[in-house]
């Protein structure tokens, strides 16, 4: 007969989610950066108007604030629904030409913009609704739709740009536009339900490469439908300022730079979580910057340098503010693991057994 072995047990320590950090901590993490970048946007600003006098000079940087705002608004709405659309260079450009060619048609101005921007929403929609059934990153999707809309830009104009006289607009309009669309939009964006509907449940099938599942395609649709219009906004604002269209070659820097204002502005780029006011102050610091730099007659690959700064900071803004403010919540996050059941314990040896 020979005695069974026991030998001792341990139950496994049970995995505890780590939980996210109070939604006040991103508040005033996002609040505190945003008043730093407040105070440089308006230092730059007066000093730009201090030192360069000129009638031309508020309404000419109105505009271009305006217009590269209204750009980034367009990134930061898709970042914020977690897919990154990488395409709103490109769509702002296809904007911009197709809106020109129809005023130099003779079309109104008001039917050229409003053709041009439901031509960028359908491409958008398009893009967002081969995320959602393909659950897809939305960054490679939006890249082959940047591809696909320079080859046609460039095939329809022969890499050359359309005039477009005769529109006349205020400077202060698309400002304006932009101001009431980057605080609005952020701050809807603090309502929890809004910020979890559209975006919270994107991150784990984007890590994983699951099917996302209905309620992230729902947020890929928003986002990039959304973000596609904003962008066509942007390249018909951008044809009325320059009075004609944006030149073919110039999609990839406005999205590099579109990416560096939100990025600076605290837009995460992770995707779901973003400030009120960043976008906003960002994109003035930097297009001012860009203005100071144009006055001096710096050469363009200083500015471009500029940018590349100004997106390496922002990445540090967003390690930042992550730190800070923890984890988001994901819908389809695993669940905690459970500890294992006791093991049963073994049935006594009766005698003349082995």
């Amino acid at each position: 007969m020979t005695e069974p072995t026991l030998t001792s047990w341990t139950a496994p320590a049970v995995v505890r989610p780590h939980q996210p950090v109070s939604g006040r901590r991103a508040l005033l993490a996002h609040g505190v950066w945003e008043a730093v970048l407040a105070v440089v946007a308006v230092v730059l600003v007066a000093f730009l108007l201090i030192s360069h006098d000129s009638n031309r000079l508020l309404p000419n940087l109105l505009a271009a604030i305006g217009t590269s705002g209204l750009v980034a608004s367009a990134l930061s709405l898709s970042l914020r629904t977690a897919t990154p659309n990488l395409s709103v260079g490109s769509l702002a450009v296809v904007a911009s030409v197709i809106s020109a060619r129809l005023t130099a048609d003779g079309r109104p101005f008001v039917v050229a913009l409003l053709l041009a921007v439901l031509a960028t929403t359908v491409i958008g929609l398009v893009t967002g609704v081969v995320v959602a059934l393909l659950s897809v990153p939305a960054w490679a999707a939006t890249l082959a739709a940047a591809a696909i809309a320079d080859a046609v830009v460039l095939g329809t104009t022969d890499a050359q740009l359309v005039a477009a006289t005769g529109i006349e607009l205020a400077e202060w309009l698309w400002f304006a536009l932009f101001v009431l669309v980057t605080l609005a939009g952020g701050a809807l964006w603090l309502v929890p339900a809004v910020r979890a509907g559209l975006g919270g449940s994107r991150g784990a099938a984007a890590v994983t490469g699951r099917w996302a599942g209905l309620k992230p395609g729902l947020g890929a649709l928003v986002g990039l439908t959304g973000s596609g219009l904003l962008a066509g906004v942007a390249g018909a604002a951008l044809t009325t300022r320059l009075h004609a269209s944006m030149s073919p070659g110039t999609s990839l820097s406005l999205t590099i730079s579109a990416l560096a204002v939100v990025a600076l502005g605290g837009v995460s780029v992770f995707g779901r979580r973003g400030g009120v006011t960043g976008t906003l102050f960002a994109t003035v610091l930097l297009v001012t910057v860009g203005q100071l730099l144009a006055l001096e007659a710096t050469p363009y690959w200083v500015q471009a340098l500029v940018i590349g700064l100004a997106l390496l900071v922002g990445l540090a803004v967003t390690r930042f503010i992550e730190s800070i403010s923890g984890p988001v919540p994901l819908d389809s996050a695993p669940a905690a693991a459970q500890p294992a059941p006791l093991p049963a314990s073994p049935a006594p040896v009766q005698p003349g057994q082995d």
